[in-house]
């Protein structure tokens, strides 16, 4: 049986009015609706930091830990392109997030990853200057996803989530 896990992605646009190329995901789009899609990703690497804060406090304080990772804060000084999504769960969905990686659940805390890029395999990462900063694949998955534009804050997530909820 196929589990179908819940991503509320906000494709955000940094820094520059030219054109970016972000690398995405890849993905197949498995059940196409007008509001949401069900897709199924392969295994992919992220580099995730677990924060303590409210939403929008934990997400910013993960994403300039995470950005700096990969513009060049690691032990290596290498520098990696940014890519999408960037997912925000609470730690406490962590173990039906990542199965079967085993973790205890945190009350309060959130886990924010970035997705490596695909030319990248684990062993060839740098090593993140953070203790804090762990990599680690994730397992081939189904996803409902539902896409939204705007700035990231807690009440348009739990908005989108509960659209994908009563989908």
């Amino acid at each position: 049986m196929n589990k179908i896990f819940i991503l509320v992605s906000c494709f955000l646009v940094l820094g520059s009015t030219s054109s970016m190329a972000i690398e995405e995901a890849a993905y197949e789009t498995i059940l196409a609706h007008k509001n949401f899609e069900i897709r199924r990703y392969e295994p992919q690497i992220v580099a995730e930091i677990e924060v303590d804060g409210d939403f929008e406090e934990a997400g910013g304080n993960a994403f300039s830990q995470l950005f700096g990772y990969i513009s060049g804060k690691n032990l290596s000084q290498k520098k990696m392109a940014m890519t999408a999504p960037v997912s925000q769960i609470h730690s406490s969905d962590k173990m039906d997030m990542t199965l079967p990686v085993s973790q205890q659940q945190k009350n309060a805390k959130w886990l924010v990853s970035f997705m490596m890029p695909s030319n990248y395999s684990l062993g060839e990462l740098p090593k993140p200057e953070y203790s804090s900063i762990m990599l680690r694949e994730l397992p081939a998955r189904n996803v409902a996803s539902i896409k939204y534009s705007g700035f990231w804050s807690e009440e348009k997530y739990l908005y989108n989530l509960g659209l994908l909820n009563i989908w």
